[in-house]
């Protein structure tokens, strides 16, 4: 077996540590920071949710039928369920 690390290598073991921690590091920065910008899109789109005024009623499928109905009279269209 051939031992990389030792005594008559240049190469110091504090060395080797400080890469290796510097490497870890980086990576858990990296995936702390794609989870928060993850959880900061996720916050986003639905604030974009809530504050979006264009949504589907009852009120406007009753309308939406009607008027299909009278602009169509050849298609049979079923009326708005409770």
């Amino acid at each position: 077996m051939v031992r990389v690390i030792s005594r008559e290598t240049t190469v110091t073991l504090g060395l080797v540590l400080i890469v290796f921690g510097t490497i870890v590091a980086y990576a858990v920065k990296d995936a702390s920071w794609k989870t928060n910008m993850m959880r900061d899109i996720g916050e986003i789109r639905n604030s974009l949710e809530r504050q979006s005024g264009d949504r589907w009623t009852r009120n406007d499928m009753s309308v939406w039928t009607a008027k299909l109905g009278q602009q169509n009279p050849e298609i049979d269209v079923p009326e708005v369920k409770d």
